[in-house]
């Protein structure tokens, strides 16, 4: 019998939209595919695997912290300067050093808790791996004339301030959010933009790894 004929594929079909704007890409921006495909390759080194067994768990991680922080029991906090430093309502409160002679807050968990920045928008460049959170202080810690006399920047260093001593008591309890976190991570920082001591941030490290990786696999985010 005779061979049977095999279809060949057809090598005369028009480009799809997706092939035409690669085309018009790399010789609009990128002007040579030698230099498209250096710089494609170097965006896989700098950028971390999104959508990976790592990420995963980490963005798990987050909202598992997300809702141990919304779930913060209230607290009543008060710092008052003395002439051998401070008087506070909690140990943690007394390495601060304030404005005002005597602050009070009346502590409450975040109003809001969201996930911004980089990773957000994908852009997060290797060495620095970057995860922002921002969180809201509610209206009810804060009183209509905190703006005079940096009230709201004493009351905003005593809710982080609280913030972060329960994070730490947490961390040394075991896990928060079921990722080992280091209670010596959780401090306080400056942003680059803004090197203040009134306005710092509070950073913590967390390692993400893939689901049954060895123990110290993974990389190093700070967030």
């Amino acid at each position: 019998m005779p061979a049977k004929k095999t279809k060949r594929a057809r090598t005369d079909r028009a480009p799809s939209h997706d092939e035409l704007h690669k085309l018009r890409e790399t010789e609009a921006l990128f002007k040579s595919n030698l230099f498209r495909l250096q710089t494609t390759e170097l965006l896989k080194e700098a950028s971390p695997a999104y959508g990976s067994a790592a990420l995963q768990g980490l963005e798990a991680w987050v909202r598992g912290l997300r809702q141990a922080l919304l779930q913060l029991p209230e607290a009543e906090l008060s710092w008052e300067r003395t002439a051998g430093g401070a008087s506070c309502s909690h140990e943690h409160l007394a390495p601060l050093r304030l404005h005002g002679a005597k602050v009070a807050l009346g502590w409450r968990p975040p109003a809001k808790i969201e996930l911004v920045g980089s990773y957000l928008l994908r852009t997060v460049a290797r060495p620095a791996l970057n995860l922002d959170i921002t969180v809201q202080i509610p209206a009810a810690c804060l009183l209509e004339k905190d703006y005079l006399d940096n009230r709201y920047v004493d009351k905003r260093l005593l809710y982080l301030a609280h913030l972060g001593a329960t994070l730490r008591a947490a961390a040394a309890a075991g896990k928060v959010g079921g990722v080992a976190l280091e209670p010596s991570s959780i401090k306080f920082a400056s942003l680059p933009h803004m090197p203040d001591p009134d306005w710092p941030v509070l950073q913590l490290g967390a390692r993400a790894a893939a689901a049954g990786a060895p123990a110290g696999a993974g990389e190093e985010w700070t967030i």
